[in-house]
């Protein structure tokens, strides 16, 4: 099987190598809003991409460490919503600690992220994949075997294609009830290590987490439909930094920008008969889902 990475930009220069680096089966609120035969096939995807995650770090170095991850009621409000995400999750199975108003998935992880996906395409490119940058893809032709048309006059032929991009080339009426959402972090220095990441139960979102090593804050949140956000963000996540970390200056501060699907769950799988495998509308939880991804794709390929 001879495989081939067409690569836009730079691997991991967008939004892949900017997150905030968790690497968790504990998405929010997830579990509880899902059916119970939905919720196990969730879980036991993000835990099997959390265990490879794992294991490839070892040949990626990327930082990995193992820590909790949290997710916080900050009002009496937020409480039941809290207490159903306990019963699915019990339900199901799921190892949690429980605090009056947090639960704590143990045993997840963190990494930095762009590091991970370069440490990755090396690996990749031993195994004889080929990996070619500032290559986007315009159009696609064809019913098998596939024409890639890329805006450098290159075309590439394929007996199969996935597209994991943000809105695929193919399938545009599927992926129309995709809604772009944007988000912000703030990077800064905080005075004790971060042994664990948190997101709270409410809104407005507020997700934290720190580089390997726990000193350096990431801060995130504000999301928010792209075109309906405002210009204070990075202030406010700044701000709540300050006064619930005591963070410093901050060093960075950037956005990203990803898609979310209307019921949460991730867009991941072949097209119709074709040959076209896609994988998108991770809800900003791509770390896992996108691991997960790719273990599917590589399922129904070979």
């Amino acid at each position: 099987l001879e495989v081939a990475l067409l690569e836009q930009g730079e691997i991991a220069g967008e939004t892949t190598g900017k997150n905030t680096g968790k690497v968790t089966c504990q998405h929010g609120l997830r579990y509880s809003r899902l059916r119970p035969e939905t919720a196990r096939l969730y879980y036991e995807a993000n835990a099997a991409a959390l265990a490879l995650v794992r294991e490839l770090s070892r040949s990626a170095p990327c930082g990995f460490e193992a820590i909790g991850t949290w997710v916080y009621a900050e009002r009496a409000a937020e409480l039941p919503a809290l207490d159903r995400e306990q019963r699915a999750c019990e339900e199901l199975g799921i190892l949690w600690e429980r605090t009056d108003n947090a639960l704590c998935m143990p045993d997840q992880g963190r990494f930095d992220p762009r590091r991970y996906a370069v440490g990755l395409a090396k690996l990749a490119m031993r195994e004889g994949c080929l990996v070619h940058e500032h290559t986007r893809i315009a159009g696609l032709d064809g019913a098998g075997p596939y024409v890639l048309y890329a805006e450098n006059g290159c075309r590439v032929r394929a007996e199969r294609v996935a597209l994991c991009t943000h809105y695929p080339l193919a399938g545009h009426s599927f992926f129309a009830r995709l809604e772009p959402v944007r988000s912000y972090i703030v990077a800064a220095p905080v005075p004790e290590p971060l042994r664990a990441a948190y997101i709270n139960a409410g809104l407005p979102v507020r997700s934290v987490n720190a580089l390997p090593g726990g000193m350096m804050g990431l801060f995130g949140g504000e999301n928010h439909r792209v075109g309906q956000g405002q210009r204070d963000a990075y202030a406010h996540l700044l701000d709540f930094a300050r006064f619930r970390y005591g963070a410093g200056a901050p060093v960075c501060q950037w956005s990203a920008q990803d898609c979310a699907t209307p019921d949460g769950l991730p867009y991941i799988g072949r097209l119709g008969r074709s040959e076209i495998y896609v994988a998108t509308g991770f809800n900003k939880w791509g770390n896992t889902l996108g691991t997960a991804a790719g273990q599917l794709i590589r399922d129904l390929v070979t």
